[in-house]
């Protein structure tokens, strides 16, 4: 599955682990994706971050090949 981050800057390719968490600068809740890549997007809080992290694995099990960060 590929994933085009917030800013629609870059494609990843969904591999690995992404998750929900706060960020060390403040709080800023984002989902991540694991080995080090920048964050796909940052959302307002954890509840956001965790409902944008349902539709990704939700597009997985539905079998689509792609998923566009939301915006906010």
């Amino acid at each position: 599955m590929k994933i085009l981050n917030q800013d629609r800057a870059r494609i990843f390719s969904f591999s690995g682990d992404v998750w929900a968490t706060e960020t060390p600068d403040g709080g800023h809740v984002v989902a991540e994706k694991v080995n080090g890549s920048p964050y796909i997007g940052t959302y307002k809080d954890i509840d956001r971050a965790s409902e944008v992290l349902k539709e990704i694995f939700q597009y997985y099990r539905d079998g689509k090949k792609s998923y566009t960060m939301p915006l906010e």
